[in-house]
């Protein structure tokens, strides 16, 4: 028997390639790939990784990264609308620029927020840039987003989606991260939508937007 994937549970999924730092598994029904809870850091441990990362919207860099999402984002959403920040991490750079764009914005990090996740308000869209690939539990995660998009709005994605065309899995440089847990592929992303009742309306790696039907 293989082993349960954390997206889809099927059981089916076996190991699909070994490197330096961790043994992966790929799922065949949903063509994610992802390590097993062995390789997850806790929360502790994984706060002394994202304290690293010195993202803050004076790095032109990083706001041009941000804006392959905002961009399509805004010519989608209507003016004055609500959204969710959901893995925001410690600077919710995304939320300050959506707020200066005219929407209101909530933020919330499982490890640096302090709204819990049962006050999080029903919105209009939903950001997660740079989130899906740390869900030790995505299955959990994306029902629960689904359940703060109202009917009809948007999830917008920010996260490099594997494309065995362009490197092979052991020398992409994505994988490496320690907190990065779960991988998707076009494959995965059309699974999704069939699955959760989504339609693409945006696909350019690795930057996506998906309607909720």
């Amino acid at each position: 028997m293989g082993v349960q994937c954390p997206l889809c549970t099927s059981l089916e999924s076996i190991q699909y390639c070994r490197t330096n730092y961790r043994d992966y598994i790929k799922c065949p029904q949903c063509q994610s790939i992802f390590v097993s809870s062995d390789y997850h850091l806790n929360n502790a441990d994984a706060k002394i990784h994202y304290d690293q990362h010195e993202n803050d919207d004076t790095q032109t860099g990083y706001i041009n990264y941000l804006n392959q999402l905002r961009q399509p984002l805004l010519s989608l959403v209507q003016p004055d609308s609500k959204g969710l920040d959901y893995g925001s991490g410690p600077n919710p750079v995304f939320s300050n620029l959506l707020n200066r764009d005219g929407h209101s914005m909530t933020s919330y990090d499982p490890i640096y927020s302090h709204v819990p996740i049962y006050e999080l308000p029903c919105v209009d869209f939903t950001i997660l840039s740079e989130v899906v690939e740390h869900f030790t539990h995505p299955q959990i995660e994306w029902q629960r987003i689904l359940r703060h998009t109202r009917r009809n709005g948007y999830i917008g994605v920010l996260t490099q989606c594997w494309d065995k065309a362009r490197t092979t899995f052991d020398q992409w440089h994505y994988q490496r991260d320690p907190t990065h847990v779960h991988f998707y592929s076009t494959d995965t992303w059309q699974y999704m939508a069939r699955t959760f009742s989504l339609t693409c309306v945006y696909n350019q790696n690795p930057a996506f937007i998906f309607q909720k039907n």
